[in-house]
């Protein structure tokens, strides 16, 4: 049952039962069924709160649209990294060839 039904019928069951009460104020049994029916219908109020019924899950659907904006390609979209130039590298000096000798035999 839907959770407006369920309510009605518990507001149903209060004027009832206080109608009950009402027209037969020194009956004990009309008084008993009064109550009894109010107390019901607390019940189900209380009930309803703690443990509402469930309600329908919706599908979440994929909605696909054209765009009319072309695609741009992945490398435009990317951030450019900054590239640090490297600094040259300092020529070392050369080593001067020592002049070799020759051993006399």
């Amino acid at each position: 049952m839907k959770r407006l039904s369920i309510v009605i019928l518990n507001l149903i069951l209060i004027i009832v039962g206080f109608i009950t009460i009402y027209y037969r104020p020194w009956s004990a049994l009309a008084i008993t069924i009064g109550m009894l029916l109010i107390a019901i219908s607390i019940i189900n109020f209380a009930l309803l709160i703690y443990f509402p019924p469930p309600q329908q899950k919706y599908i979440k659907l994929k909605v696909v649209e054209e765009s009319k904006i072309p695609k741009t390609p992945l490398k435009a979209i990317k951030p450019r990294k900054r590239v640090k130039k490297k600094k040259p590298k300092k020529k070392r000096p050369k080593k001067k060839k020592k002049a070799k000798r020759r051993r006399r035999r």
